[in-house]
């Protein structure tokens, strides 16, 4: 970050982007008014680690991508099972799923219901997920599952979904960065163009965001 964050400053504009929005740190305060909960209640997932933050002092601060992410998956309502999740990512991209008969029917409704980014939070709960920096390399050598289909171009969010993401991440000497333009998701592979559409909907820039959600409605349409 390179600077002190000084007493009674609730946020510090960082110099730096990720895709298309200016990177922000903020205070408890800040952010329990941006998710609408208390202050007490901030700190708490923070110390408990439910919320990624850094401890400055006494203080913890709030990266937004943070806030956005939380916002957008932890606290969606009730937490779907494990199990639940990987048949909603098996319906997606036309695997076997566990579930059978009625359940399935109801889960196949449940999943074309859902607004697309409600979708993508779900999508994205219970996984372990990390955030990398690649350099320009390092970053065209990691595959897309939806760049084609998503009319992206190079650059931007790249996406590791695989067993052990984060190891993956690592071997390829990627850095642990929040602001990184990498997210590794531990997921079955086979999974990857449900789990990258769902990342570029949760963690893109505006652009990344709407097609990310064009690839997964396309999915959703196909349950």
């Amino acid at each position: 970050m390179g600077e002190e964050i000084p007493p009674g400053v609730l946020f510090v504009v960082i110099y730096s982007r990720i895709g298309d929005y200016t990177c922000m740190y903020f205070s408890c305060s800040e952010a329990a008014q941006r998710l609408g909960v208390t202050e007490r209640q901030v700190q708490r997932a923070a110390a408990s680690g439910r919320l990624e933050a850094q401890r400055v002092g006494k203080r913890f601060i709030l990266h937004e991508r943070t806030l956005h992410v939380f916002q957008h998956t932890v606290r969606r309502g009730r937490r779907w099972s494990k199990q639940s999740i990987a048949d909603a990512l098996n319906l997606l991209t036309g695997k076997e799923t566990v579930t059978t008969g009625s359940s399935r029917s109801r889960l196949k409704t449940k999943i074309r219901s859902l607004e697309v980014g409600d979708l993508a939070g779900i999508l994205l709960q219970r996984k372990e997920v990390s955030i990398h920096r690649a350099n320009p390399a390092q970053a065209s050598e990691i595959p897309s599952a939806v760049e084609s289909e998503a009319g992206l171009g190079g650059g931007g969010i790249r996406v590791i979904a695989e067993h052990d993401a984060r190891k993956a991440a690592l071997k390829r000497r990627l850095p642990i960065d929040i602001e990184g333009n990498v997210i590794a998701v531990t997921s079955e592979r086979e999974h990857a163009q449900a789990i990258e559409a769902a990342v570029l909907a949760i963690y893109g820039s505006t652009r990344e965001r709407t097609a990310g959600e064009s690839v997964l409605t396309k999915l959703q349409e196909s349950v």
